[in-house]
């Protein structure tokens, strides 16, 4: 499983480096050395993290959304992909 840098982890979460070192210094999200000795993210560790966020973000149920597409502007990291019969 490949390691991210600060920057790269914080941008797949969808917030700022700042933030993503805080929850590191917190104890919130586990932390390591990649091989030049930069702080970093286990590839592991950062989708169970984004898995634990998105369980428990508003995600704005009721809300009317109107002219606004979503359409190429998700950003995040794909942690679980469910095949039916009709899409994947």
């Amino acid at each position: 499983m490949p390691t991210f840098r600060i920057k790269e982890a914080a941008s797949l979460l969808g917030v700022s480096t700042d933030t993503l070192r805080r929850w590191a210094d917190g104890g919130r999200i586990e932390t390591t050395t990649d091989p030049s000795g930069r702080l970093a993210v286990d590839g592991k560790a950062l989708a169970r993290f984004a898995q634990e966020l998105a369980g428990s973000a508003d995600h704005g149920e009721g809300r009317v959304v109107v002219a606004h597409s979503a359409r190429n502007r998700f950003s995040g990291l794909v942690s679980r992909v469910v095949r039916d019969t009709v899409m994947a």
